[in-house]
């Protein structure tokens, strides 16, 4: 179950342990509430170490949805680069079909 207006990321590939899932994909799950938007966050650090703690070393994106566009805003400090991409997008509740898919290569993601 995902609430309507929410955005879930997810890392698909089954692996056998967490540790060789650091650099996989994600997939972006966006759940459209009844005016067509949602929102999320994804967190993102090396998944390792006290980094995060010790140096402010992560990620903090911000996702939304709207108006047919999925806008991510990253907020890294500590010099922290996430080596992930985001590999597919599901959108839920989405009437219209899609006919393109662009993206900004300003971001990493």
């Amino acid at each position: 179950y995902q609430r309507s207006g929410s955005i879930v990321f997810r890392k698909m590939r089954a692996r056998r342990s967490t540790q060789m899932m650091i650099s996989d994909p994600y997939t972006v799950i966006v759940a459209l509430d009844a005016a067509g938007e949602s929102v999320g966050s994804l967190y993102i650090d090396d998944e390792s170490s006290f980094e995060y703690k010790t140096s402010k070393a992560y990620c903090d994106i911000k996702f939304s949805f709207s108006r047919s566009t999925l806008t991510g805003e990253p907020n890294c400090s500590g010099g922290f680069k996430p080596g992930n991409v985001i590999e597919r997008v599901i959108l839920v509740g989405e009437s219209a079909e899609v006919k393109s898919v662009t993206k900004d290569d300003a971001s990493s993601l």
